[in-house]
């Protein structure tokens, strides 16, 4: 297969075009209704503390405790090395 240039790549992309009366494939409206602003804000807070809850609940470490760890291991391997 020979190489192409951009040049020649972009010549032939415009030879496939979309046709415009193709038919909508989406299934979710595109324009949704506007939210409040405050319940949205209110709504990801309590998404975020769920998330958080469900977290803990696991046992998963925080990033503080990751932070940490890596930190740790960084010193461990330039000791090591040393």
């Amino acid at each position: 297969m020979r190489s192409s240039t951009v040049d020649e790549i972009n010549t032939m992309a415009k030879t496939f075009e979309r046709l415009p009366d193709r038919p909508d494939g989406r299934t979710v409206p595109r324009h949704r209704a506007p939210k409040d602003r405050e319940k949205a804000k209110a709504a990801q807070r309590l998404r975020t503390r769920v998330w958080r809850q469900a977290n803990d609940r696991k046992g998963r470490p925080t990033s503080d405790q990751v932070a940490a760890a890596l930190l740790n291991a960084s010193a461990v391997a330039r000791i090591s090395a040393a």
